[in-house]
């Protein structure tokens, strides 16, 4: 099992025993860093199969360095992460400055100005990204901490590192697995946040995150975008993942507001052995998504 530490402390962790460490040039390796979290997964690209999951809840910390230093101590531990021979390398960064642009109105070299109404754009500190959606006419434009971003990039020098938005492995997954032609809504509790999804087939038409403090925003939050798009929440079909459990007080509650809730299922374009049993179908969806990504 891998380590836990004061740093650190590792609470998933599911390997399928087909795993082969000879094997890492066949296998895609996805990050999602967080402000407090860590995930990774590793799929066999050659018959799209999920070999290994790990979750991890990082420390209090005051600066991105010591986040920094957290992480170099998970990596420096680690079996796998230090290697450098992966068929792919997918890097997923949650946080809340990003912004979705309608494609016909993108432009690269002004990338920075999208997200300017969000908080003071500094180049020093952040770098910015882009990306446009497999199946939305929508571009994401994101930023993520300079240094995280060139620490992650020196341990895979040999790779071309993918990075994207939380948002982007959420909504390419829901975007790719639900693409009937009504209104539907999707939420995603993630920890200590809410994301809201409404699309039409492949028409995106909102997203967004929320900070939550306690559990009623969960409800406060999702009731504010049914009521924008005048959508009777105890009619309306409700899809949710993330971090809940079913039969949780937590789920309970959200049924009184939304009867009509439907736990995800797992990615269909991926495989998973028994070993994942232990991994409700509807947790990890970003993490697993990610490998939709291109």
């Amino acid at each position: 099992m891998s380590p836990s530490t004061e740093l650190y402390r590792n609470i998933k962790y599911i390997k399928d025993d087909r795993f082969d460490i000879d094997s890492l040039h066949h296998y895609d390796l996805s990050l999602i860093i967080g402000d407090r979290d860590f995930q990774l997964c590793v799929i066999d690209q050659r018959e799209n199969r999920c070999l290994l999951i790990e979750d991890y809840i990082l420390s209090a910390y005051s600066s991105e360095d010591e986040k920094i230093n957290m992480l170099a101590q998970l990596f420096e531990s680690h079996t796998l992460l230090m290697a450098g021979f992966w068929n792919s390398v997918k890097l997923a960064i949650k946080g809340n400055h990003f912004s979705m642009v309608p494609c016909h109105l993108f432009d690269e070299e002004y990338a920075p100005e999208y997200l300017q109404h969000l908080s003071p754009v500094s180049p020093d500190r952040d770098l910015y990204f882009a990306y446009r959606f497999n199946y939305a006419e929508t571009t994401c434009v994101f930023s993520a901490n300079r240094k995280t971003i060139h620490w992650i990039r020196s341990h895979y020098p040999n790779l071309h590192i993918q990075i994207v938005h939380q948002s982007a492995a959420l909504l390419e997954g829901v975007l790719h697995h639900n693409q009937e032609e009504k209104l539907q809504v999707h939420l995603m509790i993630d920890r200590f946040k809410l994301h809201v999804m409404v699309h039409k087939g492949t028409h995106l038409k909102y997203y967004n995150q929320f900070l939550i403090k306690n559990f009623d925003d969960y409800i406060r939050y999702s009731l504010i975008v049914f009521h924008e798009f005048s959508l009777n929440p105890k009619e309306s079909e409700v899809k949710v993942s993330g971090f809940i459990k079913e039969g949780s007080a937590h789920l309970n509650e959200l049924r009184k507001h939304f009867p009509n809730i439907v736990l995800t299922e797992k990615p269909r374009h991926i495989k998973f052995s028994f070993h994942f049993d232990e991994v409700e179908d509807h947790q990890y969806v970003d993490l697993l998504h990610l490998s939709l990504c291109e």
